[in-house]
């Protein structure tokens, strides 16, 4: 993954959400000339050749030029993919989803990086990837960056960044160091941290409700409170600890925004009947 500018080699600019329909033309056109399309169309298992050293090269170096071209916080969307082919659709799939009208639109209270502050931003993202606690610690130290702080274009904290990277011990030194307003802080579709952590495991949000028992309760811009989410991964352990941690009035599946929804995830779950 680039941390500054993509390679001018492959394409001109990394890869946000509002340059995906140039991003896959220029990648496309370098994959293409350096024999790599047919894997990431098609996956290593639809190629003709038998030769599965040669599928794995291939795979490797679409996938690296995937990685190259991609901003960082867009980077941790496709980290944990292996395939080339997946990573592609999994892009594809998350351009429909930032096409969305309603999530689409920029809160009034977004955040303009540039210059040197940009690049301050950037590196800090860059060692969040790559659980660095160090140099995340360092670059706070050194420069004027506040741990509060939006990093980039959706309008996320370090603290945000960390529980998407699935960094657990950054957050958790993030969440020691911030102060609970801090960690209501919404990105750019109204997601706290709480929010993200709830489709990410139970360590992080108990370490996030323990500093803020209010958290729980917060909304999102489609008024989801965290434990939907958590429900909606499928994940009972974290889906009990929330439903502990948030009034029952915001539960009811007759009343209010949440309940239905989180009736509907239960079931899907089949996470009825179970201790």
């Amino acid at each position: 993954m680039a941390t500054n500018g993509a390679s001018d080699t492959i394409v001109p600019f990394l890869l946000e959400r509002d340059k995906y329909e140039h991003w896959t033309i220029f990648l496309k056109n370098y994959l293409l000339a350096q024999d790599l399309w047919d894997v990431v169309e098609k996956g290593t298992d639809a190629l003709l050749s038998s030769d599965k050293v040669d599928q794995t090269k291939k795979n490797a170096a679409a996938l690296h030029a995937i990685h190259m071209t991609c901003s960082p916080h867009v980077f941790t969307l496709i980290k944990d993919i292996s395939s080339a082919n997946e990573a592609w659709n999994k892009l594809a799939e998350m351009h429909q989803h930032w096409q969305s009208p309603f999530l689409h639109k920029p809160p009034t209270s977004a955040v303009s990086l540039r210059g040197a502050e940009r690049q301050t931003a950037s590196r800090l993202e860059w060692a969040i990837n790559k659980a660095d606690w160090k140099t995340v610690h360092g670059i706070f130290l050194e420069s004027s960056h506040r741990i509060n702080r939006i990093i980039n274009d959706d309008n996320q904290t370090a603290l945000h960044v960390a529980v998407l990277a699935g960094a657990v011990e950054i957050a958790e030194e993030l969440i020691q160091r911030m102060s609970e307003t801090d960690l209501e802080i919404q990105d750019i579709v109204g997601s706290t941290a709480l929010h993200l952590a709830a489709r990410r495991g139970k360590k992080i949000a108990e370490c996030l409700v323990e500093k803020n028992p209010k958290l729980p309760t917060l909304t999102d811009e489609r008024g989801f409170i965290p434990i939907v989410g958590a429900c909606a991964s499928g994940d009972e352990d974290l889906t009990k600890y929330l439903y502990s941690k948030t009034p029952e009035v915001l539960l009811s599946p007759h009343d209010g925004k949440n309940g239905p929804p989180l009736l509907n995830y239960t079931i899907i779950g089949q996470m009825f009947g179970k201790n």
